[in-house]
């Protein structure tokens, strides 16, 4: 029989975080104790947004490929107002996508010719696999948990080559929690600048963070609105995970091309999860802003109590729903600890080997608090055993 698969899906591996996740079901299915965390708010949905939905489910509406225009136009207003982007024309700067992931699958599809390459600030978001799929090349630039994982303009600008195309930035950052300053946005942009680059800049967790900080957005500096392509997400921002809705805000000129992506993708993304995305945007209460409050007070209980354990360092996380503990002085890597975890203490991780750091593991915190305090006591008894292991 032929090879039918290409060689560029059979090369690529599954979503870590997706993989652990059906391993964890399937150990629970028969019967194991395991953990249920989340990497997302869970709210149950306000009356308008349940209204909104009835409303839409009944129609036959189809909407327009790149979205329907109130959404377009209320988001318009939402990047004005909370992320101080003004769009001329958001009726051809905005795309609504099916959650942040679809958008950056388009925009990469659609920039990247094989060979191309892509710069990311590692440990990295699992972009990678989106990036072989498309033929491009992903290239690191490494960042020091000694400073907290921060963004290194300089390293950044080391990295380019006469390959790159694309800087894919990721703040507040998915594993590290880090949350990008001022600064350093103003630094990545002026590497961007020097070296012609263009930038995705996913902002997926913009409203999870923490400690009095702010998340500020790159296409908001002066000299981005030529230069930067703005992804964000409802998922995180409106506490809206089962709808799945994201949006690109880009450039006009690239507006087409990424509208002719998304059609022979999808055609057009769901008509009911639109007009749910637009009641939330537009509609009473500020339901959400209850959510970082909640997620730092959960983050507090994870980090210090698995920085208390021999053998882990944690960096605090700035934002974001994870936390990226270092267990390699236990004497595993990140891949190791994270399939002894899950078979043996229910915990499920995931390995830092998907983000370009093997000594790490990525652990969501979204529970309540008595599973956040045992999922402490079981990364306490699984240190425990592999100090001991290591020192036999």
């Amino acid at each position: 029989m032929k090879p039918y698969i290409a060689h560029r899906a059979g090369g690529v591996s599954r979503v870590a975080s997706r993989e652990v996740g059906d391993r964890a079901a399937e150990l629970s299915r028969r019967g194991a104790d395991v953990l249920h965390l989340l990497g997302w708010p869970t709210i149950t949905p306000p009356d308008h947004l349940i209204l909104a939905a009835t409303q839409a489910a009944a129609s036959t509406a189809h909407p327009h490929s790149s979205g329907i225009p109130e959404l377009k136009e209320a988001l318009a207003g939402k990047l004005r107002s909370e992320n101080g982007i003004r769009l001329h024309h958001p009726e051809e700067q905005v795309i609504i996508t099916n959650g942040a992931f679809h958008a950056v699958y388009i925009c990469l599809a659609t920039l990247l010719d094989p060979g191309d390459e892509v710069l990311l600030f590692s440990p990295s978001f699992f972009f990678d696999g989106i990036i072989d799929l498309i033929g491009g090349t992903a290239r690191y630039v490494p960042l020091d948990r000694k400073n907290g994982f921060a963004f290194d303009a300089d390293a950044l600008k080391a990295a380019v080559t006469g390959r790159t195309k694309v800087l894919l930035l990721n703040t507040p950052a998915n594993p590290t929690g880090r949350v990008a300053t001022v600064e350093e946005l103003k630094a990545i942009l002026q590497v961007a600048e020097e070296n012609d680059l263009l930038v995705i800049s996913d902002e997926s967790y913009e409203r999870m963070v923490y400690d009095g900080l702010s998340h500020h957005c790159l296409g908001a500096l002066p000299g981005a609105e030529d230069r930067v392509i703005t992804v964000q997400s409802f998922t995180k921002a409106y506490a809206m995970p089962q709808w799945r809705v994201g949006y690109i805000v880009c450039p006009a000129p690239f507006y087409p091309e990424f509208v002719k992506t998304l059609e022979w993708m999808v055609l057009s993304c769901n008509y009911v999860a639109q007009r749910c995305a637009w009641a939330a945007v537009t509609g009473p209460g500020k339901w959400w802003k209850a959510v970082a409050r909640d997620f730092e007070h959960k983050r507090d209980i994870v980090w210090s109590g698995l920085n208390a354990i021999e053998g882990i360092q944690c960096v605090k996380p700035q934002g974001t729903p994870f936390i990226f503990p270092r267990v390699r002085d236990l004497g595993v890597s990140g891949t190791a600890f994270a399939k002894y975890v899950l078979e043996n203490h229910g915990l499920p991780a995931v390995p830092g080997a998907a983000f370009q750091d093997d000594d790490h593991v990525r652990i969501p915190f979204g529970a309540a608090d008595d599973v956040l305090h045992d999922l402490v006591t079981r990364m306490n008894n699984a240190a425990k055993k592999l100090r001991a292991k290591k020192r036999a």
